[in-house]
């Protein structure tokens, strides 16, 4: 068996990308720098795809995508602990949750933010990273046991197997593996509710009914910011926050004098903006989005 864990950077890129991989066997555990081994590590996907090692991960619909994002790695035959702790209706199916029950250890929280792409890296961050796999193979043991305990409670259901639950659970473990990474498009459904949502925030209600200029205008913009985001490997929210693309959307600015009227009214008004340096090399750009709107929408 071997436990696993990945460390993703998603702050500045659009897609994001694997810092460190956790690897934990019965007797040791290793941290991997996956930025400084970029190349290499392809030459894991063998073992990942072994049906015969199991591979324990907690939570690991990200991770199955992360890794074939990077590396083309596919994962085959893993045990899922949520999906364990689903199974078993546990009150909550969280690691620090698991850690607490099983290990009595209360996890650290303290890095769940922290910017995994800094080197060196720090000596706390690496002792918050080894926890994540160090127990994972002892918490696998009780949950495996414990599934196979409560399948003889279930027995007059599934007279034929007497360890249904543990199969769900692989079953389950193994339809998270079947998903297959793809980049995502811009979700229209998100962009509607997100300019319905920090509109109402901001209390300049954005709605395709009441202000369909507006509406129309923050739609517009979404989809520039994407496409630039796309452009850059930039995070969207880092080429232009959800508070700035509303705003602009109300006062469409094509000048570097009205962008600076916009973010005036907002401070004004109470409403965060972080302007980011991105912003004044995008500008004309901008400008050129919000005049080509204005002059479709009049014509």
């Amino acid at each position: 068996e071997l436990a696993v864990d990945l460390e993703n950077n998603s702050f500045r890129s659009y897609q994001g990308f694997l810092c460190l991989m956790q690897l934990s066997t019965r007797e040791e555990d290793f941290i991997v720098d996956v930025i400084k081994l970029r190349e290499h590590i392809p030459h894991l996907a063998r073992f990942f795809a072994d049906p015969r090692l199991v591979k324990v991960l907690h939570g690991a619909d990200n991770d199955i995508l992360w890794l074939q994002r990077d590396f083309g790695i596919y994962v085959v035959n893993l045990f899922d602990t949520g999906q364990a702790a689903r199974v078993l209706k546990y009150e909550s199916y969280s690691l620090a949750y698991l850690l607490e029950r099983f290990v009595n250890i209360k996890a650290d929280k303290s890095h769940q933010t922290s910017d995994w792409r800094k080197r060196p890296i720090s000596e706390a961050m690496l002792r918050y990273a080894r926890q994540d796999t160090h127990y994972l193979l002892s918490i696998y043991d009780r949950l495996r046991n414990e599934l196979l305990d409560n399948s003889v409670s279930h027995y007059e259901m599934f007279p034929t197997d007497s360890a249904q639950l543990l199969v769900y659970v692989l079953n389950r473990s193994a339809q998270i593996c079947l998903r297959t990474y793809s980049k995502d498009a811009l979700n229209q459904q998100y962009v509607v509710e997100m300019i319905r949502r920090d509109g109402w925030r901001m209390g300049i209600g954005i709605d395709s009914g009441s202000d369909p200029l507006c509406f129309r205008m923050a739609v517009c913009l979404c989809i520039w910011r994407d496409t630039i985001a796309r452009i850059r490997d930039e995070s969207a929210e880092y080429v232009l926050s959800n508070s700035a693309l509303l705003a602009i959307s109300k006062h469409r600015p094509t000048s570097t004098e009205e962008l600076s009227e916009v973010f005036n009214w907002m401070a004004s008004a109470g409403i965060s903006a972080t302007v980011s340096p991105l912003l004044s090399e995008i500008k004309p750009s901008l400008f050129w989005a919000v005049a080509c709107f204005l002059e479709e929408f009049d014509s």
